[in-house]
């Protein structure tokens, strides 16, 4: 997808958040296979915005998505380790605040 059709896309789905601060307005920062996008000078909401916009486009047809041939055995190998009381299970929200705070 062109970045003009990706900022077409986050504009009409969260138009009122980026009426104020276009993506396209500051000179662009970072490149990517083309696409300039000003990561610095975009808001904590306009990144949250952008990556929403690119996980909907990705994400829209299950089918297209492939999962690298390494996930199944790392699949199997956490599902043996739980099976034999070598691995926890803990709540999703648990879980969630554990990889939070290694980043803080």
């Amino acid at each position: 997808m062109a970045l003009s059709e990706f900022i077409h896309r986050a504009r009409r789905c969260c138009a009122p958040a980026l009426a104020k601060r276009s993506l396209l307005r500051q000179p662009a920062k970072h490149k990517f296979m083309g696409m300039k996008l000003d990561l610095n000078g975009m808001t904590r909401q306009e990144k949250l915005i952008a990556m929403e916009a690119l996980w909907n486009d990705l994400s829209g047809n299950e089918l297209d998505l492939e999962s690298p041939g390494w996930h199944q055995e790392a699949l199997m190998e956490t599902e043996a380790k739980v099976q034999a009381g070598l691995e926890p299970v803990i709540d999703w929200e648990a879980a969630k605040e554990q990889l939070r705070s290694r980043t803080r």
